[in-house]
């Protein structure tokens, strides 16, 4: 079902999910013109549908108001009353985890599931990662021996925030063993999780994100710059606002994945992904 979604669905307009019609209502409403009805899914795969983002707006509510609370949908309302779209759908790139929890919301009505519960189903159980879950939604499938490591924002310990992991909600939240984020990698390099075709598309249908870096469907591409990445470092994956990054360099054949547990670090992993690939090398 995973291969069949991406392959049929990532090209289709949004509103063919029949999403609540008022939450989709003016949803993306620009000087005058309202460009809902152009949004794609693959506009919100990688990051190309304009729409502003909800999350580091409201993490500043969930810093200074101990009683915040909000579900995905309130989030998506909230960004729609209170912040302007960046530009048409399709026109240039703007990383927002509106675009996500939009994602999570289609994803349940694709599979009648919670979010969370389709993860399990269709990612967590097919590859075995046992001692994977999400930030508050959800236990692992087997306890886990070791504890959730302590990351911050603001000098903030976010574990025990319950708001945090509802306002993350299909934009990260994912709490695994490094060992199950390698299972994920290496299954998606496999084409294991989607087909080489699909990958393909992925990685290729990619834009500008900053220098040096593309990106693609949910997908950091690190290309070479002259003077600034030289080719060594060419390789792809995806990288976390608290640090984290999980890459696969095609050259050396090796992964790299780990975290810094903090929101200042976010940039970290690409200093220590190119000292350890000096190493390697």
């Amino acid at each position: 079902m995973l291969h069949n979604f991406f392959q049929r669905s990532y090209v289709i307009y949004l509103d063919i999910y029949r999403l609540d019609q008022d939450l989709l209502k003016g949803l993306h409403v620009s000087k005058g013109s309202d460009h809902t009805n152009d949004i794609k899914i693959k506009h919100l795969l990688n990051q190309t549908s304009g729409l502003p983002d909800n999350f580091e707006p409201l993490m500043d509510n969930l810093l200074t108001d101990p009683d915040f609370s909000i579900t995905p949908r309130e989030a998506i309302e909230w960004v729609k009353r209170n912040k302007e779209p960046h530009f048409p759908p399709g026109s240039s790139l703007k990383y927002t985890d509106t675009n996500y929890h939009l994602l999570g919301l289609v994803i349940e009505k694709l599979t009648r599931l919670p979010f969370h519960e389709a993860l399990k189903q269709y990612i967590y159980k097919p590859l075995d990662m046992k001692h994977s879950s999400m930030l508050h939604y959800s236990e692992p499938i087997e306890p886990c021996s070791f504890p959730i490591a302590d990351f911050y924002i603001r000098g903030t310990r976010l574990n025990d925030v319950e708001a945090y992991g509802r306002l993350d909600y299909a934009g990260g939240g994912v709490v695994a063993t490094t060992e199950d984020l390698l299972k994920f990698m290496k299954a998606l390099v496999l084409h294991q999780l989607v087909s080489e075709e699909t990958l393909k598309t992925m990685m290729a249908d990619e834009n500008r994100f900053t220098i040096g870096i593309n990106y693609g469907y949910g997908i950091w591409h690190l290309k070479p710059v002259p003077l600034l990445m030289p080719k060594r470092y060419a390789c792809w994956g995806v990288a976390g606002i608290t640090g984290a990054f999980m890459f696969y360099h095609p050259e050396i054949d090796t992964y790299f994945i780990g975290s810094f547990n903090d929101f200042s670090y976010k940039r970290k992993f690409l200093q220590f992904m190119g000292r350890a690939i000096d190493k390697l090398r």
